[in-house]
């Protein structure tokens, strides 16, 4: 959201503004860890991804009104990658790759438990990862390996290569026309989303001037709200470090 922060206390779900005072909002009563929290667009309900024993996970979406707690899904303990779309309030995003054999990653689910679809059919062989919306909620954008960055429409369709190489990570702003994006080794790019243009920002090397994709050590290049900065981690201490580069007047 733009104006409020959130963060987990044991089981409790604090909420807050960036420098300013927090409140507990909501004690959880599924049994489960929470390892994952996405709020939606309006802040009136978040899910959440806990993990129950260290066993399998399970995802819960909490109405902040009524403090109403519903179990959408179940699976094992490659079930993660949560988030809400932001501009509406009843859809969640996640990834579930529950077994080798199965090359589907990307789901969508209610809410309320039901119509839970794949989003976005991949195709045997594909190895699809890091889905992200938009924050205009209108398009999704992953890496398709060995390909590169792609976008899809929010209705699973219309997905189009960006740019070609070899991403990881993709974060497609506000509405898409830009992207920010990282490579395996580790150099943070921004991207036009109309044709791939591409301006290289900065690097995120571990000590040593290697980047070891694994651990907390992962770049995640996002955008700000106004689309004047970038954040990543940088890992050249060797220690898991959040960057901002600010975005100077672009000439493509």
């Amino acid at each position: 959201t733009t104006d409020r922060s959130w963060f987990t206390r044991g089981r409790e779900i604090w909420q807050g503004t960036p420098g300013g005072p927090a409140e507990r909002v909501h004690a959880l009563q599924t049994e489960g860890r929470i390892s994952e929290l996405s709020p939606n667009g309006s802040d009136s309900g978040l899910a959440l991804m806990l993990s129950v024993a260290d066993m399998f996970k399970r995802l819960v979406y909490v109405d902040l009104a009524s403090g109403e707690e519903t179990i959408c899904r179940e699976g094992n303990r490659h079930l993660g990658h949560l988030q809400m779309c932001p501009t509406r309030d009843d859809w969640i995003m996640f990834a579930d790759q529950h077994d080798a054999a199965n090359w589907q990653r990307m789901y969508t689910v209610l809410t309320n438990g039901r119509e839970h679809f794949p989003f976005y059919a991949q195709h045997k062989g594909e190895w699809v990862t890091h889905e992200c919306w938009t924050r205009d909620g209108k398009h999704v954008t992953f890496t398709r390996h060995p390909e590169g960055l792609c976008m899809v429409d929010a209705n699973g369709e219309n997905v189009r290569l960006v740019r070609a190489g070899d991403y990881w990570h993709g974060q497609g702003g506000r509405s898409g026309a830009l992207l920010a994006a990282d490579q395996w080794h580790g150099e943070v790019h921004l991207i036009r989303g109309a044709d791939g243009a591409c301006q290289a920002l900065t690097e995120a090397w571990t000590e040593g001037g290697k980047w070891i994709p694994q651990g907390p050590l992962h770049s995640h290049p996002c955008l700000s709200q106004r689309e004047q900065a970038v954040a990543h981690v940088d890992g050249r201490t060797g220690l898991a470090r959040v960057r901002i580069y600010e975005l100077a007047p672009l000439h493509w």
